[in-house]
């Protein structure tokens, strides 16, 4: 008996100091300790020296080697073709262990690789690891198809003669590296060396591309061009869904409150998650706490962990789930009415686009690479700075189950019509041969 009522009269002081003033210092105090704990002004220092750094060296290079179009020689057909250099990631694709137990199987970096190794079949193809340690005897080929690495640099040394397409996957890492600063400065949070991309990577493989495919929209391809690269061809490539095994089931989605996903390989600055937190916050003072939940979905940032931890303490409604098993990722996916985006950087979100296959509405910036009809088919963020912008967004979905309903129709047939794997092999079959 007096178990029961110390517990309860735990909770209602809890409840209490939470409406406290002392509760409100507690807080920024907390804030300010994890401010310094991970050396803010330290690692922003460093990654700002090294932004204005490859900035110059950017800007000397495009008036020195790239100032002209590029005289692409290696137009080719694909029947042609006898030999390919394929330059991915094992951990996600292994032609000599592809099978569904693996644990990246289902991932859309495997599924794109998957496509392409398939797309050679009957030729000779050579898959090289992007973190081999060491290549050894490169073989003459027709075409090099791989990610920025610097494996795909080696190979295409090697093969002055073959056709070089160079496949990117987020937005030019200078601009990343731009925006990444300046959240992080804007958030007075440390910028995890986890989210920076070194610019020295693209810079060295960017002269032996023939061409480049890129995954995302206009938004994405304008970082590449405003940054000078103009000499080579930049084609759109939208990834295909497995929408044989991702579809919607409504049924699991509940029915008494709006669920909304927030699924994020890396949780931290670049996905947008204290904007997206923030944002949670505004939305609870216009509906009803229990009217609406948030699911965080994906890989924790160590740094971060902490603060996460903290938020869901304080918004009950709130569920983080770490990295989980395929067929759980997809029931959490299958869910959720609405999925929110609010990305800084990106280049095409799978897991959105995983999401909006199974009828989730999406709620995303324009860099998270995904063309949509804003207000029909979903909702696009003008700025991911202003949360009171996604807040309304969520709050209207809220209150509207019409527009949920309709607007979740419209997310599956914007997939079904924009990313599917014989559009993907058919644009592929067009960058090769162009």
């Amino acid at each position: 008996m007096f178990w029961f009522r110390s517990s309860g009269c735990k909770k209602i002081m809890k409840d209490y100091i939470k409406k406290t003033k002392i509760f409100t210092i507690y807080k920024k105090i907390r804030a300010q300790y994890y401010y310094y704990k991970y050396s803010i002004l330290g690692s922003r220092l460093i990654f700002n020296i090294s932004y204005h750094y490859y900035l110059l060296i950017n800007s000397f290079e495009n008036n020195l080697f790239y100032n002209y179009k590029k005289n692409i020689l290696h137009k080719i057909n694909l029947n042609n073709i006898k030999s390919v250099i394929i330059v991915y990631s094992k951990m996600h694709f292994d032609p000599k262990n592809d099978h569904s137990e693996q644990p990246f199987y289902y991932t859309g970096t495997a599924s794109v690789t998957r496509q392409i190794w398939n797309l050679f079949e009957g030729k000779e193809r050579f898959y090289i690891d992007i973190k081999t340690r060491k290549l050894d005897n490169i073989p003459k080929v027709d075409i090099i198809i791989g990610l920025m690495s610097p494996h795909f640099r080696i190979c295409a040394k090697a093969n002055p003669g073959a056709k070089k397409i160079l496949l990117l996957v987020n937005c030019h890492p200078l601009y990343r590296a731009k925006v990444l600063l300046e959240e992080s400065k804007s958030l007075h949070r440390h910028l995890p060396g986890t989210e920076w991309v070194s610019p020295k990577l693209f810079f060295s493989t960017r002269k032996y591309a023939d061409s480049i495919a890129l995954t995302g929209n206009q938004v994405i391809k304008d970082t590449y061009l405003d940054y000078g690269v103009k000499e080579i061809p930049i084609r759109f490539l939208n990834t295909g869904i497995n929408t044989d095994r991702i579809i919607p089931n409504p049924e699991l989605r509940p029915k008494d409150k709006i669920r909304f996903i927030y699924p994020a390989s890396h949780k931290a600055i670049r996905k947008g998650l204290f904007r997206m937190l923030d944002a949670w916050k505004k939305l609870n003072l216009l509906v009803p706490k229990e009217s609406i939940e948030l699911y965080l979905v994906g890989g924790d940032e160590p740094s971060f962990i902490d603060e996460i931890n903290f938020f869901t303490k304080e918004y009950p409604n709130v569920f983080n789930f770490p990295w989980v098993s395929n067929d759980v990722q997809l029931k959490y996916f299958q869910s959720s009415h609405v999925v929110v985006a609010p990305a800084i950087e990106e280049g095409q979100v799978t897991t959105v686009l995983e999401v909006m296959a199974c009828g989730a509405v999406p709620i995303i910036t324009p860099q998270c690479g995904i063309n949509l009809a804003h207000g029909i088919e979903g909702f696009i963020i003008n700025d991911y700075k202003n949360t009171d912008e996604i807040a309304n967004y969520m709050k209207r979905l809220v209150n509207n189950k019409t527009i949920l309903a309709s607007m979740s129709i419209q997310a599956i047939i914007n997939i079904k019509r924009n990313n599917n794997w014989e559009d993907f092999r058919k644009n592929l079959t067009k960058i090769i041969e162009e």
